[in-house]
Order: C-alpha cells, then sequence, then structure tokens
C-alpha cells in the first residue's frame, strides 16, 4: 500500500525508516533529483540489514544480467547551469555520447565531494560516508545517474517477500 509523506502531517523521515524496518521488507529502489551525502546517515543503517533481492540490471553496454541489490539509488538532477543555459537556447536535441556522459559521472562525483566540505564535519558523517563506501563496493547499493533529462523526482519503494 503506498503511503504519501508530506512532512506536516507524516514526517518522512520517520515514515521511511518505518517502513524499511518492517519484517519482510528485502530491498529499497530510491529514485531522486539530489542525492546528499550526509542524508544517506538518515537509511545507512536500515539498508545495511535488509536482505536483498535478485534484480535484472543492465549495464553500461546494454547487457541485461540478474544481481543481488539491497539498494538501487537513482539521481537524476545533476545539470550545471552552462549546461541548462546551452539546453535552452538549442533548436536540436542533443545526442549523448560516451564521453559526455563520462564527463557528467566525473562532475557529480566532483559535486558529492565537494558536498564533504559544507559546514563542519562530524565523526557521525564520516562513519555515513563510510558505511555507504562498503555498500557500493559490496554491491549492496547501486547508484546510476539519469542524465538525459531533468527528473526531479521522490520516489522511494520498498518490497517486501512474497
Amino acid at each position: 500500500m503506498s503511503k504519501i509523506f508530506d512532512n506536516i502531517e507524516m514526517s518522512f523521515e520517520s515514515g521511511l525508516k518505518a517502513i524499511l524496518s518492517n519484517i519482510g521488507v528485502k530491498r529499497a529502489d530510491f529514485c531522486v533529483g539530489y542525492f546528499n551525502l550526509r542524508g544517506w546517515k538518515l537509511v545507512a543503517d536500515y539498508v545495511e540489514v535488509l536482505p536483498g533481492a535478485e534484480v535484472f540490471e543492465k549495464d553500461a553496454h546494454g547487457h541485461t544480467s540478474k544481481v543481488h541489490r539491497v539498494c538501487r539509488l537513482l539521481i537524476g538532477m545533476h545539470r550545471q547551469p552552462a549546461d541548462l543555459v546551452r539546453e535552452m537556447f538549442s533548436a536540436e536535441t542533443q545526442i549523448v555520447d560516451n564521453a559526455q556522459a563520462a564527463a557528467w559521472r566525473q562532475s557529480v562525483l566532483a559535486d558529492l565531494r565537494r558536498q564533504l566540505t559544507f559546514g563542519l564535519q562530524t565523526n557521525e558523517d564520516e562513519a555515513a560516508l563510510r558505511k555507504l563506501k562498503a555498500q557500493l563496493a559490496a554491491g549492496k547499493v547501486a547508484v546510476k545517474l539519469h542524465l538525459r533529462y531533468p527528473l526531479h523526482a521522490k520516489l522511494y519503494l520498498a518490497q517486501s517477500r512474497r
């Protein structure tokens, strides 16, 4: 059953934590416009204990394979200001090649690095970052960027056992 968290009548943070901690939830899929590394600490421990499930994913070459995932994260709103202006005044749709996609990936990584330098870092922030790094390395969490067009989504799915 779907739930809408509006942060007025129902808190998003407590609602998402409650859903992820339900007995029977085995994996989660998140689709967000923006991703903040410090925000990951709100769900990292909940994602860590999910058992995961087999899902089908396409690789960079379009080949589909079955992999074990606990959480998939799709980020959809990374645009450099110059790219947005260029796109607004462009009469034709730009075809994105591998070099441009790689450049955008590097830009997103640089943006995530910059996030770490804002404000005072705490031990809690560092622990959450280390946990995310371990989850990525273990294949528990997979992050993909949606670069074709801006996708300012907020969708959080939790899949239960059947």
